[in-house]
C-alpha cells in the first residue's frame, strides 16, 4: 500500500473555503470595532480640548499671561495639548455657527478622525 503525503486538491479547497468563511465572518466585526474606537478617540480628544479651552480661559481671566493662549478658531484648540493631535484628526467650526469674539463665548468645534466626528463645546478667548 502507497501512502500519499500532502493534501489532496478536494482537501485544499475545503481548507481554502473553511478560511474563506472565516474571514467573511471576521471582517465585519473587525470594522466595526476599528470604527467604534475611531468614535472613542475622537469623543476623548473633544472632551480633552473642551477641558483645555475651559481651563486655559481660567488661566487669561485670571492674569496670569504665561500660559494663556489666544484662540480665535477652533483649530487653535489644538496648541492647548500638550502633545497636539494625531496627523489623522483635525478639529474645525461645526458647520453653521459663528465664531465669537466676545471672551467667555462659546462656540460649537468638531474632531474629525477618519471618518468619525465628536462635537464639543469650547470657551472663547479672542
Amino acid at each position: 500500500m502507497k501512502f500519499s503525503k500532502g493534501f489532496t486538491v478536494i482537501e485544499t479547497i475545503i481548507i481554502l473555503a473553511v478560511i474563506i468563511i472565516l474571514v467573511g465572518i471576521a471582517l465585519p466585526k473587525y470594522y466595526q470595532i476599528r470604527d467604534r474606537d475611531r468614535l472613542i478617540t475622537a469623543e476623548n480628544f473633544a472632551n480633552s480640548l473642551a477641558t483645555a479651552s475651559t481651563l486655559n480661559f481660567a488661566e487669561c481671566k485670571h492674569g496670569n499671561s504665561i500660559n494663556c493662549k489666544k484662540i480665535t478658531c477652533c483649530d487653535d484648540l489644538k496648541t492647548l495639548l500638550p502633545n497636539n493631535l494625531p496627523s489623522e484628526m483635525t478639529v474645525t467650526q461645526k458647520a453653521g455657527t459663528p465664531f465669537p469674539t466676545i471672551p467667555g463665548s462659546i462656540v460649537e468645534c468638531q474632531v474629525n478622525f477618519y471618518s468619525t466626528t465628536a462635537a464639543f463645546k469650547a470657551i472663547v478667548n479672542p
